[in-house]
């Protein structure tokens, strides 16, 4: 994976594309690990591997997966973790420019720089069998979990310079970035 350093953390610089099994869109499960890659809709994992989404995106994980996705060394990152990158790229009403990719944000109204190396692309996500908003919207998840059924999660939106964190429910498919333990 390629990473980037940005203040005193170490991040991956792409999507985790970690997946031992796909999961079909309507196979869902608050408790149990699942992969999903964006409007893939067998269960035939080489096959998912060879799609232009997984390549470009990697996979959408539940939470239950996101927890134990990262490699030896790396980990999810806290609600914490993730708001100390925002504030070091100048805070949640800016850093969202500059963590996403300069090219590959459709009919963005927002100037993406990239300046970080964050290289965000949108990826979209799923929930409850459907996929959503490729091409405009990129989601992560952070360790920080709320209640048995919500966890935390970070967004950049095509449409906004900001970066944002909200809650959400645990079997939803966002993507993973690691980060350095």
């Amino acid at each position: 994976y390629k990473t980037v350093k940005i203040g005193n953390q170490t991040w991956l610089a792409e999507n985790l594309a970690y997946l031992p099994q796909v999961n079909i869109p309507f196979d869902t499960s608050k408790t149990s690990p699942r992969y999903y890659v964006y409007d893939f809709k067998l269960r035939d994992t080489t096959a998912a591997k060879a799609t232009d989404n997984y390549k470009k995106y990697g996979v959408l994980y539940n939470w239950s997966a996101a927890k134990t996705a990262c490699p030896a060394g790396w980990h999810l990152p806290s609600e914490e973790e993730w708001n100390t990158l925002v504030k070091k790229l100048g805070g949640s009403y800016f850093a969202g420019n500059r963590m996403k990719s300069a090219t590959e944000w459709s009919s963005s109204t927002t100037e993406n720089t990239n300046i970080s190396g964050f290289s965000a692309l949108p990826g979209g996500y799923t929930t409850e069998g459907y996929f959503y908003y490729i091409g405009t919207y990129s989601a992560w998840w952070c360790s920080t979990g709320v209640s048995v059924t919500e966890a935390k999660f970070t967004a950049v939106y095509n449409n906004s310079a900001s970066v944002v964190t909200k809650s959400e429910h645990v079997g939803n498919g966002y993507a993973v970035r690691c980060i350095k333990d």
